[in-house]
Order: structure tokens, then C-alpha cells, then sequence
């Protein structure tokens, strides 16, 4: 009962050709999938979290928070920010130390990151991948020594296409330049002063070591939050040359001090902006690059910084710019929609589809896990789990570090789907897991083939209107039943066959 196997890839379009309807109007659907394919392999699915909020930062203190981040939400990466305010101010680069960091007062912040990435660090064994993101130097180390852009109003700017040298256009967005004063004062301002580049490596470097001294080893690390984005909370812009330089000197703090340099990974700036996008790229792998060192390239899932970016297209567009540099594809943050249905399926629910599917995405931190009141940026309200929640938890639980995308393809081209499985083992069958989104009006019947292997589905579960990770029962054929318009996801064991003599 093998399949024919699509030669496309899905890709977060709609494919296949049209699935067979039952004279009851249930939905007849074939997922096919080929378990030797060759797809990118999975780091881990997390968030960040928000420290400025004094709500966020006692409900991070909770055993409650622990065991809903790790256990119901499945989720196997933190990011956190590595607050300036911490770093006391030191003449010589050489006398930054982090036993001289300060945790308390101005660095009350630092000190939630870096209390939740330790306990959370713990209660994992030691498996949760933290990554750390600067937002904005220390305020000594910056021209307009401060930590944000200083705007009374605050207001946000962004680096032009004339500043990143790509075009006489204008600033990203859609509002035009300020003025020269104001452009000056509040954008142009805000960075980091070239003789505190040695200062501003000695720091990271000292970061890394105080998060080690908490037995937190970071996994990796960014140099910058958003690099084109002036805003008045905490940020600093570097043009495309800038930020190549100080990638270098922070390669060279590692090695001078003989300490092991976390994973590099940057830009960070939107998954949609591809004229910044391939103007940083084409300045980090040019002529005196540090392209060699960096070990991931990262975006954000905003039009500017604060709205979502609502496009299907934009993660495999980013794919097709960065695919020749031969890095992994890292989404650091970005909005997922609202928490009610059918919004959670076609915000969170598409947003991790399209991350993962033509994004090729390996490692995805949406921004924020908790929001006091539920938003487009929280994937829960402190009041408890949501739909959004539960979607997302569908794919952080069954998609888990290591494993690696296979093909798979849907008979209906309302139905998505993506899989994975574990890499070849000593021994099958291999466990995988599959999610799809079902848009169809109509309840379905969904079959699991593949014409390489015998798959058995174990175990599945639906996010739709009515339920919440609710069980689906299974049969004997791998048939799931699912109701209309629905999240499922099911994890399998898959046994190659021998190939034909």
C-alpha cells in the first residue's frame, strides 16, 4: 500500500493534489513520508524572556514557570539578554570582571536571566540550550551613553538603506527619515564607541564565565539585538562593516584570554528586509569577514521590530539569500499571533510551519513565553495556557533537538504537514514525529505511508476549537480521525524496508 512520493518538498504553499471526499463528507488524506530524506537537523524550540516587567520577573521565580516551560511546553532553548547595566564602568578593558558585575539594583535584570537560565539549566539536566542576545552595551561604552536612543517621547529610528550602503533610500519602515539633528541625536548616536570595542569583548567574554561560574555553559551568543533598530528601551545600531568589526574583536578577546568562544550567530535584523539583510551578510562573509566564525544565521519574525510578519513567504525568501553560506537558519524571535481559534492555527501554528518548512529553520525562540495580559508576543497570559499555547506545544514536544526533517507530503492542499525523525541508530525501528495543520471545512481521515518503510503511529493528539492536546485514537492501519480545522501531531516508528535485489 506504498505511496508515489511527491518530489516537492512542502514548503509552506499549498501542494498535492486534491484528497478523496467519502460519501459521509469525511476527508480522505494521504501523508506520505520518505524517511531517507535528507532535511536540516533540528536544535531546539524555546523563547525568550522578559525581565522588565515586575509581574514577569517573580512569576519566573515560580517551580510552576520550570515545569511548564520545560515539561508542558516542551521547550529545549532560553534566550536571554545580557544586560549592560550589569557591567560596571572600568578605564582598562583589561579590569572588566564578572565578579565585579553587578546583580542587584541597575542589574536586577541580569540577575532574573541569569537565576531562570540556571534553575532552568538544572531542572533540565543540564540539556537546555541558552543563548544569549545583547541588546544594548553598557550605557559608559556608548556615544550617547545611554542604553536606549534617549528619545523624551520614546520613539524608535532605524539605520536607512543609505547608512547599511545598499541605496539612496529610506529608513526600513514605512515612516520617512527625521530630521539631521534628530537623526543624529537619537539614531546615529546610539552605538557603540570604536574605542570601547576591546571593553565591549572583555565583557562577553566575562558574561560567558559568570554564566558558566551558575552552571550555565551559553550555547551561543549575538553580538547585537537588531542592529538597524534605534529604539528608546535598550538597543544600538551598527552598520554592516560595524558590526563585522566587532564580531572580530570579540573573536579576538576569546583568544587572546584562551576561552571558548559560544556559538556566533547574527545578524538578527527582519526576516523580511532583504536589502539589510543581504547588505549584513555580504559585509560578514566579504573581504575580512568574520563569516568562518559565526555558526548561525538569525532573524526576527517582524515588519520592524514590533509588528508580526504576517507573510508565509518571508522565511523561504531569507532561505534563498542565505542558503550559500552554508549556515544554519536560526528565527531568535518574532510575534505569534492570538491565543483564541481559529488565530492560533493560523498565527503560532503557521509561523513555526513556515520557520521550520521553508525557512529550513533549526533552532526557532519565538519572543516572550509569558505576557501578563495575552498578545501577539506571549505564547501564554500569566493567567494560564491558551490555544496558542497548546498549538505551540504540539510542535516543541514532538519535534526535539537532534532529529532530522524528512519529506513529506499531503494528498489534500488543505492540509500541511512536516516531519521528522531521529537520526540512523544502531538499531529500528527510528521514533519520528509528524505535525499538520488542517484547514478543511470538513473532518478527516488522514493515512501515514511511506514507500521506504512500514510506519506504526503510537501516539497523537489535537489543538481545535473544542480541544486542547486532547488524545486521537489511532488503528491498526496508521488512520488517524481528526475534526476540522485542527493542529495534530503524532509521533511514529518507522522500519526501512531492505531496498529491492
Amino acid at each position: 500500500m506504498a505511496l508515489i512520493f511527491s518530489a516537492a518538498w512542502l514548503s509552506g504553499c499549498r501542494c498535492g493534489g486534491a484528497g478523496g471526499t467519502r460519501g459521509n463528507g469525511i476527508q480522505e488524506v494521504e501523508i506520505s513520508l520518505d524517511p531517507a530524506s535528507k532535511g536540516q537537523v533540528l536544535e531546539g524550540f524555546g523563547t525568550s524572556i522578559n525581565a522588565w516587567s515586575e509581574p514577569l520577573r517573580g512569576y519566573y521565580d515560580r517551580p510552576q514557570f520550570r515545569a511548564l516551560y520545560l515539561e508542558e511546553l516542551g521547550a529545549t532553548v532560553l534566550r536571554v539578554d545580557l544586560c549592560g547595566e550589569a557591567v560596571p564602568e572600568r578605564e582598562q578593558w583589561s579590569a572588566i570582571a564578572y565578579r565585579d558585575f553587578v546583580l542587584d539594583g541597575p542589574g536586577e535584570r541580569a540577575a532574573t536571566y541569569l537565576r531562570a537560565a540556571e534553575e532552568l539549566t538544572r531542572a533540565s539536566g543540564g540539556k537546555l540550550r541558552v543563548i544569549a542576545s545583547v541588546w544594548s552595551p553598557p550605557a559608559w561604552m556608548k556615544v550617547n551613553g545611554s542604553k536606549g536612543n534617549g528619545h523624551p517621547e520614546r520613539k524608535n529610528f532605524a539605520l536607512s538603506d543609505r547608512d547599511l550602503g545598499v541605496a539612496d533610500g529610506t529608513k526600513a519602515g514605512s515612516k520617512p527619515e527625521p530630521d539631521e539633528p534628530t537623526r543624529q541625536r537619537y539614531l546615529l548616536s546610539n552605538k557603540l564607541r570604536r574605542d570601547r570595542y576591546e571593553h565591549f569583548a572583555q565583557s562577553l567574554v566575562e558574561w560567558v564565565r559568570l554564566y558558566r561560574a551558575h552552571g550555565v555553559e551559553l550555547y551561543a551568543l549575538s553580538p547585537q539585538n537588531e542592529p538597524r533598530f534605534s529604539h528608546w528601551f535598550g538597543s544600538a545600531v551598527y552598520t554592516p562593516s560595524e558590526l563585522r568589526d566587532v564580531l572580530e574583536a570579540i573573536v579576538q578577546a576569546f583568544a587572546r584570554e584562551g576561552e571558548n568562544l559560544p556559538r556566533l550567530f547574527a545578524p538578527e535584523t527582519m526576516m523580511q528586509d532583504d536589502a539589510g539583510n543581504r547588505a549584513y551578510l555580504q559585509a560578514l562573509f566579504g573581504p575580512g569577514g568574520v563569516g568562518a566564525h559565526l555558526r548561525a544565521l538569525a532573524v526576527h519574525g517582524y515588519v520592524d521590530g514590533y509588528k508580526t510578519d504576517r507573510d508565509p513567504r518571508s522565511p523561504g525568501r531569507f532561505f534563498e539569500l542565505a542558503s550559500g553560506y552554508g549556515k544554519p537558519l536560526w528565527v531568535t524571535e518574532g510575534g505569534t499571533g492570538d491565543h483564541d481559534w481559529p488565530a492560533a492555527l493560523d498565527g503560532v501554528g503557521a509561523a513555526l510551519m513556515n520557520a521550520l518548512g521553508p525557512g529550513h529553520a533549526t533552532l526557532v525562540a519565538p519572543w516572550q513565553v509569558v505576557e501578563v495580559e495575552p498578545n501577539e508576543h506571549g505564547l501564554l497570559p500569566i493567567s494560564g495556557p491558551t490555544k496558542k499555547t497548546a498549538v505551540a506545544a504540539q510542535f516543541f514536544r514532538s519535534f526535539r533537538p537532534g532529529m532530522r526533517r524528512i519529506r513529506a507530503t499531503s494528498s489534500d492542499p488543505e492540509v500541511q504537514v512536516l516531519a521528522m525523525v531521529e537520526e540512523s541508530g544502531p538499531s529500528e525501528p527510528r521514533r519520528g514525529a509528524l505535525v499538520l495543520i488542517s484547514r478543511s471545512g470538513r473532518a478527516l481521515r488522514v493515512r501515514v505511508r511511506s514507500a521506504r518503510g512500514q510506519i506504526e503511529v503510537v501516539q497523537a493528539e489535537v489543538t481545535d476549537r473544542e480541544h486542547s492536546r486532547a488524545a486521537l485514537a489511532i488503528d491498526a492501519s496508521a488512520t488517524l480521525s481528526a475534526p476540522s480545522s485542527s493542529v495534530v501531531s503524532a509521533h511514529f516508528a518507522v522500519t526501512t524496508l531492505p531496498a529491492a535485489p
